[in-house]
């Protein structure tokens, strides 16, 4: 009778979850669908759709930066109220999103011939500053991202690829019960052949709007924090199975976790002792945020991080597929926060 090891290797290059380790018990099922449904399918194969809890973003969209509003001036404070309300927890601001029709990669520092990043990935570690997440505060942790996966067809001609993108936000409290609201984007194309195909065939709707649920708890986020031992949250990240899935990982973990500042440094530390990392030096995101840019080349796919050079904390992930340049997947990380209000 074959053990999973032996029906493992009888079916070779075609199990599903081949590339795939499930974490330590700990963590919770959104963690397993987002590690699960985040891999890269084999080349040749028809990417799926996904629609786990990794969200994965709107690559080559342009996304306007954070707009904040400034208040009207305040009026003379009245006299001292004997029994005055605390002052309202100050929120991160919100992005406004412009999406832009075409999908391109990201423009890189160094494109070509990038030095190794592990000596500038310590000394970002090394000088961190704090980042908004680490001066907020409330019941609830507050994530939003904007997400897509595109599904492309490796037959030939097949220029007729759609891209759905999302907006997505989570809320959970200590026991991972809170809320997650969806709102689907308008539509972008990988190529400009694909734009002008729906632009005459006439583009499909995208939905009735925003879909909010109340997951009970231990499925609206992760029920535990990420390990604070080094050793522990390298194994959380998974570095025995290589850089690729490590940028997997990360990615993943920042969808679902407000990251500490030390936390932070660690990460950093980690991705820096990886073989084969290389420095993409200055990067603007798809919000139009600068950042620093590091990335792992496999014959397939390029994966590509993007930091904030100040804390450290990750704004943007994206995937582009070779030798097309094509642009697979991406994740925006635009909000974390701790706040009182659920959505």
């Amino acid at each position: 009778m074959f053990d999973e090891h032996g029906t493992r290797a009888l079916l070779g290059p075609e199990d599903p979850v081949r590339n795939v380790t499930v974490p330590a018990p700990h963590a919770s099922a959104l963690d397993v669908i987002a590690i699960a449904d985040s891999r890269p399918a084999p080349a040749g194969h028809r990417r799926r759709l996904v629609l786990a809890a990794a969200a994965v973003a709107v690559a080559g969209v342009a996304i306007s930066a954070y707009v904040v509003t400034r208040p009207d001036p305040a009026p003379p404070a009245p006299q001292a109220d004997p029994d005055p309300a605390p002052p309202a927890p100050q929120a991160v601001p919100q992005p406004a999103l412009r999406m832009g029709p075409v999908v391109r990669p990201a423009a890189l520092q160094y494109n070509s011939d990038p030095p190794p990043a592990g000596a500038q990935l310590r000394a970002l570690a090394d000088r961190l500053a704090p980042a908004p997440v680490d001066s907020t505060s409330g019941r609830y942790s507050h994530i939003r991202t904007a997400s897509w996966n595109a599904v492309f067809d490796d037959a030939p001609g097949g220029n007729t690829q759609i891209i759905r993108p999302q907006d997505k936000e989570i809320w959970y409290a200590a026991d991972a019960s809170g809320r997650v609201k969806v709102t689907p984007l308008p539509p972008v194309y990988p190529n400009e052949a694909s734009r002008q195909y729906w632009e005459r065939k006439g583009v499909p709707g995208t939905g009735t709007g925003a879909k909010v649920d109340d997951p009970p708890a231990g499925w609206a986020g992760p029920r535990q924090p990420l390990p604070a031992d080094p050793a522990a949250l390298a194994k959380r990240l998974g570095t025995e199975r290589g850089a690729q899935s490590v940028f997997f990982s990360v990615r993943d973990v920042y969808t679902v976790h407000l990251i500490p500042q030390q936390t932070r440094a660690r990460i950093l530390r980690i991705l820096a002792d990886l073989p084969g990392v290389a420095w993409r030096g200055s990067v603007t995101d798809r919000a139009g945020r600068t950042g620093v840019g590091i990335s792992v080349d496999t014959p397939d796919a390029r994966e590509l991080l993007i930091f904030d050079p100040s804390t450290g904390t990750l704004l943007a992930w994206d995937e582009v597929e070779k030798p097309a340049d094509t642009v697979a997947g991406a994740t925006l990380i635009l909000v974390q926060e701790h706040t009182e209000q659920l959505g």
